[in-house]
């Protein structure tokens, strides 16, 4: 994923929001969004990424990626990963 961010010509930044921290942040020109990754299997990662996504400034795109679908609230965008790395996003 940071690769395919980094040819899409996004800078990267993994940061840090109180005791959490997003996988990603990728920013290009005008355009940024923070970037989680997990697996729907495992309810404590899913969780804590949930939590680490929603704490974030409500006017940046939010993802969150995974192989099988995931219900999300407050402005997170599930999207598979398939989909991201073909750039259907």
């Amino acid at each position: 994923i940071c690769l395919e961010l980094v040819r899409r010509g996004y800078q990267i930044a993994c940061p840090k929001i109180g005791n959490a921290s997003a996988d990603f942040w990728a920013v290009s020109g005008n355009s940024s969004m923070f970037i989680q990754i997990v697996s729907a299997d495992d309810e404590t990662s899913l969780s804590k990424a949930l939590k680490t996504l929603y704490k974030l400034p409500g006017n940046v795109d939010k993802f969150l990626l995974s192989i099988e679908p995931i219900k999300t609230n407050y402005g997170v965008k599930n999207v598979s990963v398939i989909d991201f790395l073909l750039n259907k996003i």
